[in-house]
């Protein structure tokens, strides 16, 4: 598909386009390679590139049917990158049941890492940029859709553009 092209290449704006467009993240090439794994070709044992980050926050399962030892050498990688020991990590969710912080309940938030010694997950709200921790029972997965993007993509004058709004 046209986004397994963009992923491939490493166009996160493109691939953003395409997704809000519809396009789907999870679909399957003709050797049963999903998007995701395109784009996580470049990415490194402790680095991650955005466009992986992108597929992921729009929700990008890692499965793939991938036959025989090349599925177990994409497992392998996969499993090497920390971003995906954790399956809220990365992730867009929503805050909920927040007694301490009432206002925050329903903003949308990136999970950046889960603390294991306090057993909670450091957040980013999407629009005011707050940071703070919360259990997991505070947070439900949101991954970004057409309907609710969080932004948009255009280009202008030969380059591409992220224009964000509230989507909460």
């Amino acid at each position: 598909t046209i986004l397994h092209t963009t992923a491939s290449q490493g166009h996160k704006e493109l691939s953003s386009l395409l997704l809000q467009y519809g396009a789907a993240v999870d679909v399957y090439d003709s050797q049963g390679v999903p998007p995701i794994l395109y784009a996580s070709k470049e990415s490194h044992v402790l680095l991650v590139n955005e466009t992986v980050a992108l597929l992921y926050e729009w929700g990008a399962s890692l499965e793939h049917h991938l036959p025989g030892e090349a599925g177990v050498i994409w497992d392998v990688k996969l499993q090497s990158l920390p971003m995906f020991h954790n399956k809220l990590v990365k992730r867009r969710c929503e805050i909920v049941n927040l007694n301490q912080r009432k206002d925050l309940i329903g903003q949308t938030c990136t999970v950046e890492k889960y603390i294991a010694k306090k057993d909670r997950y450091k957040v980013t709200t999407e629009h005011a940029r707050e940071t703070f921790l919360v259990g997991r029972n505070n947070l439900k997965r949101r991954d970004r859709t057409p309907d609710d993007p969080g932004y948009y993509v255009t280009f202008e004058d030969g380059e591409y553009k992220r224009h964000t709004f509230e989507s909460n």
